[in-house]
């Protein structure tokens, strides 16, 4: 992809090691807490095409992608990465 066409919008579907891709439900509450609608659609993350071309252009550097990607993940995974 031209470095043109990339931005920090740029989405991909997340797929699992077959190739298949992973669905997750979204839900939409009101402001009661009451669900309103359930719809099953693909997973996307950020691209790491984005991560790609912050990097090539020196933009960000590696630490500095780590850094928020460990801010991130550590509050999720803090058992696991306590029982390490």
């Amino acid at each position: 992809m031209p470095y043109w066409m990339i931005h920090e919008g740029n989405k991909e579907q997340v797929s699992k090691p077959d190739g298949t891709f992973i669905k997750g439900i979204r839900v939409i509450k009101n402001e009661k807490g009451e669900i309103i609608s359930e719809t099953e659609e693909l997973v996307k993350a950020n691209s790491i095409k984005y991560v790609r071309f912050l990097i090539d252009t020196k933009s960000a550097h590696l630490i500095d992608v780590l850094q928020k990607f460990m801010s991130q993940y550590q509050p999720l995974f803090s058992r696991e990465i306590n029982n390490i």
